[in-house]
């Protein structure tokens, strides 16, 4: 049998799996469901047309995800209305990926068919703010909770410089679970005059003729819109900006309150006794404050609005009468402790006021000129994924920006308003946000000052930033020596940390060399100053950039120095991350199981010293949990994946963690053969791999890979080439030819072409892959075993038993030593090399090596697993090559019966019953031997392209008796 190849956990056997399970709410498209296909994006149903195109519901079958596709009309192509309506698309498509905000639609892709061009984009099922408001009786309360989520897009659009300019009920969205998107922002323009955020040579390679591009501007003029919503300056073709959108967003509420416009339908631009707002309509039931907000937006100065759209969403959000009623009833029953209070509300103003300086700290690190920034420098960096990657960054640090403000708050107030915690805890609380804060300014900066950043790194580098819950954890935070008094070595320590946040953010975008060159430049100087924690931190990074870069051996000796300084500075903190990490480079990337072990019982004893360290919990269980799975001990590696994903609950964590906790818990499952869990997990996996870090990140290819092994155990070849050759160009986009994970899908695709027979491409794509692990890992390692074992099975199909036997022992002596004589992919080799043994006759020696493979199973697995099928069966093998036909029948009865262990792959199912067929034929029953040949070429024949060879045998072997 031929195996997988690796990956992160060295996989075991091809057997069986599943199909990928739908999408929630879309099963995918069937033959009577598609109309056609918009590239690849298969077309499902028309959603609607307009005079500018039309938008179809399509599948992206990359993907596996619905989307909404809209596309131009072919029109009059000479025509310069046209290219203004293409322009403006391209503009929404650019507008929208320049958001990173939940409530914005999303935009997944944009380019052109011939002359046509399309954007694809997040499928949002519901209806329009309209329909919605038309489908039932709406309260004014339900008005307004929708009105305020669509208003949050719009404030996020603001924020990043834009102005959507047709604001209206159709242009928003209800989903069905109640969430708003607000979408076509095809008139959207830039609202800053001072930056072009949308550089012209950045369209260069779009795949946009050059008419369509939008001409570079900032404020614009014209009337474009829609008439009954536009505001007066933008009717006269004045000058737009965001006050414009206020007014609309106002027109819109009113209507969706009252049930009618807020103007006559003939005014004068220029008249403001034209554009008075109608009274209510008598027996309305919206309070009058409400209706005095929405006409303040409705005013015909722009100055005379709210200003913006956050202070219109506030207004909207505050009942002045539920305000009212409750200082009133304060008054009636406190009135006489008045005097006394009013000198509290004092110290306690004086003392909020202190706690309100973060957003101060923050500016410049990451705010909404830092997000511009980025967003331009990554549309030079990278023009095809810039929308994508800004999107994502973007809320990364929005999200990290929210936590460390709350943090900030609360430490402080904790202090100064609560008199919860000392002025001590306060200061080491504050020391620790302010290393978060350098983390993140160095890594946004870095990101954005930058030339050449690789934008799918900078998309997993913003999920890297340190987790903030230990700046929570008082434990922690007291555990290590105070700062030193000396003003000089506090500046010359706050000097080190400013380096170690460069080195960090160094790492997290994969730029080693240069980060190496500042860790240990920084190492030095901590050193110098002679301040153990600080010591521990800089030694911990250098190590942490060792390991990435591959020398695990340097960085063991990284991460001790940092145990012994974090030892002598009382860092706990740093001493688990050491545990942590060391018992992932000892237990897994060095395969020794007990001496990782060893440290994740050490990283545990330090942990439960510490209060809130959820991450590193999770990490430790995880790395647990790989050692289990290199060890062969497929229920302890379950276990620890699971409690991995409970400590990183949905919402709470980073998705990227939780992304790879499903990873390890998918590929697990497929190693015990639990297929359908297995690709229910990878699934998961990919989802959010796919949303979070893009559809051509390194990451995305890794669970592709997994997934087209499911699909090969399942005998779905074309599927599996389909999700391998995928993951081969994701991989050789990102790492190049030459690097080990690319290898390990060229040995995959080489599995699927000997399944298809085509063993000349096989052992070409085998032979390939062993030039690359050998320039990478030397002769001793695992992953060599794997394409030594690989090149022997295509030898065996091809007729080469002899040949192969030679690659199935050398596949056997590494893994007996790497791995030791118990392990799983010991017998894994045993049994290749006793079906070698087989093909060429010697049945004793055959027979042996498959009894002790099968000791080494059933030991570790369940006793239905596909493992101890496939031995049973080539066992039963050789005991009919020794004319033991009864022992022989009894085996392959016992391997037919655990054919659904096997994921009903219908070429084991065809070889057991041939097997069957021949012994029952051997002991003289004939007709039913022959019957149980015919089934298996039944069998192989409504399962076209399964085991060519197997084809060929069974063939054979009936004309040779008569049956043909």
């Amino acid at each position: 049998m031929t195996d997988h190849g690796p990956g992160e956990v060295t996989p075991a056997v091809s057997a069986a799996g599943v199909t990928p399970p739908p999408m929630e709410g879309h099963a995918g498209p069937g033959p009577e469901e598609s109309l056609g296909r918009l590239g690849r994006y298969v077309v499902l149903e028309l959603l609607g047309a307009g005079g500018m195109g039309v938008v179809y519901a399509a599948y992206d079958p990359r993907l596996d995800r619905k989307v909404a596709v809209k596309l131009l009309h072919p029109g009059d192509g000479s025509s310069g209305h046209r290219h203004e309506i293409e322009a403006r698309l391209l503009r929404e498509a650019q507008a929208l990926a320049r958001l990173a905000d939940p409530h914005v639609v999303t935009v997944y892709d944009v380019g052109s068919l011939g002359s046509r061009i399309f954007v694809a984009m997040e499928y949002v099922p519901g209806s329009t703010l309209l329909d919605w408001l038309r489908a039932e009786p709406r309260t004014w309360q339900e008005v307004r909770r929708v009105f305020r989520d669509a208003g949050l897009g719009l404030a996020a659009a603001h924020e990043a410089g834009l102005v959507h300019r047709d604001v209206k009920a159709n242009n928003v969205m209800v989903r069905d679970d109640g969430e708003v998107r607000v979408l076509d922002f095809g008139l959207a323009r830039l609202d800053r005059s001072a930056t072009s955020v949308v550089p012209m040579k950045a369209l260069a390679n779009s795949g946009v003729p050059e008419e369509a591009r939008p001409r570079a501007a900032a404020r614009t003029r014209g009337a474009l819109g829609t008439p009954s919503y536009m505001a007066p300056e933008q009717m006269a073709g004045g000058e737009v900006g965001p006050a414009a959108d206020l007014f609309s967003f106002c027109v819109a509420l009113y209507l969706a309150l009252y049930g009618v416009l807020p103007h006559e339908p003939d005014r004068d631009p220029k008249c403001p006794e034209d554009w008075r707002v109608r009274a209510p309509p008598k027996g309305s039931k919206v309070p009058a404050w409400l209706h005095q907000v929405v006409v303040r937006g409705l005013s015909f100065d722009p100055a005379d609005r709210q200003g913006s759209m956050r202070r219109l969403l506030r207004d909207l959000g505050r009942d002045p009468w539920r305000v009212r009623r409750r200082w009133l009833a304060a008054a009636g029953a406190v009135g006489f402790l008045l005097a006394g209070l009013a000198a509290q509300r004092e110290v306690a103003a004086r003392r909020d006021q202190l706690c309100r300086g973060g957003e101060a700290k923050l500016a410049g690190v990451w705010d909404a000129d830092e997000r511009q920034r980025l967003v331009s420098s990554f549309l030079v960096a990278d023009p095809a994924r810039a929308g994508f990657a800004a999107r994502a960054v973007s809320a990364a640090f929005d999200r990290y920006r929210g936590q460390w403000l709350d943090l900030y708050t609360s430490a402080c107030e904790a202090t100064h308003r609560l008199g919860e915690q000392s002025e001590d805890l306060l200061d080491r609380r504050m020391l620790c946000l302010d290393k978060r804060r350098r983390q993140l300014g160095a890594l946004s900066d870095l990101l954005i000052r930058s030339p050449g950043t690789d934008l799918l790194r900078a998309v997993e580098a913003s999920a890297s930033l340190a987790p903030l819950d230990d700046c929570s954890d008082v434990a922690a935070l007291m555990a290590p020596e105070a700062a030193p008094p000396d003003p000089e070595r506090r500046q010359r320590l706050e000097a080190v940390q400013e380096r170690l946040a460069s080195a960090q953010a160094l790492l997290a975008a994969g730029r080693f060399a240069a980060g190496l060159t500042v860790a240990r430049e920084t190492e030095k100087e901590a050193v110098a100053i002679g301040f153990w924690p600080t010591i521990a931190e800089a030694r911990l990074d250098l190590g942490r950039l060792l390991e990435a870069s591959g020398d695990t051996g340097e960085a063991a000796n990284a991460f001790a120095a940092a145990l012994r300084a974090a030892e002598a500075g009382g860092h706990d903190r740093v001493a688990a991350e050491v545990f942590v990490r060391m018992a992932r480079v000892e237990g897994y990337l060095r395969a020794d199981a007990d001496g990782g072990r060893e440290y994740a019982d050490l990283a545990s004893a330090v942990l439960a010293r510490l209060e809130t360290s959820p991450e590193l919990e999770a990490e430790l269980a995880d790395h647990r949990g790989l050692i289990a799975q290199r060890a062969g001990d497929l229920p302890t590696a379950l276990a620890e994946h699971r409690r991995a994903l409970e400590l990183r609950p949905e919402g709470e964590s980073h998705p990227v963690e939780r992304a790879r906790s499903h990873l390890r818990l998918g590929t697990a499952l497929k190693e015990l053969g639990s297929f359908d869990e297995a690709s229910e997990e990878l699934w998961k996996a990919l989802r959010i791999y796919e949303r979070t870090l893009g559809p051509e990140h390194p990451e995305v290819a890794t669970i592709l890979d997994r997934l087209g092994a499911l699909s090969l155990d399942t005998g779905s070849y074309e599927e599996a080439r389909k999700a391998f050759e995928w993951a081969l160009e994701i991989y050789a986009g990102t790492f190049g030819e030459e690097h080990s994970r690319y290898a390990d899908t060229l040995v995959h695709l080489g599995t699927v072409s000997s399944s298809l027979g085509d063993l000349e491409q096989a052992l070409a794509h085998y032979r390939r892959a062993e030039e690359i692990y050998r320039s990478h890992e030397g002769e001793g390692h695992p992953n060599l075993a794997v394409i030594l074992n690989n090149i022997g099975s295509a030898l065996t199909e091809q007729g080469f038993a002899g040949e192969a036997l030679d690659f199935f022992r050398r596949a056997h002596h590494i893994h007996l030593q790497s791995l030791g004589p118990g392990h799983l992919m010991v017998g894994f080799s045993l049994y290749n090399l006793s079906e070698a043994h087989n093909e060429l006759g010697a049945f004793t020696t055959a027979l042996r090596g498959h009894r002790q493979a099968l000791e080494i199973w059933s030991g570790q697995l369940p006793a239905d697993h596909y493992l101890i099928a496939h031995g049973r069966l080539g066992e039963g093998r050789s005991l009919l090559g020794l004319g033991r036909f009864a022992e022989a029948e009894e085996t392959l009865r016992r391997s037919l019966e655990l054919w659904p262990a096997t994921g009903r792959d219908p070429a084991f199912a065809a070889e057991a019953e041939f097997e069957l067929g021949r012994t029952l034929f051997a002991q003289g029953r004939e007709e039913e031997g022959l019957g149980r040949a015919r089934a298996a070429r039944e069998t192989l024949s409504a399962a076209p392209g399964h085991s060519p060879r197997l084809w060929r045998a069974v063939e054979a072997w009936l004309e040779e008796n008569g049956e043909l």
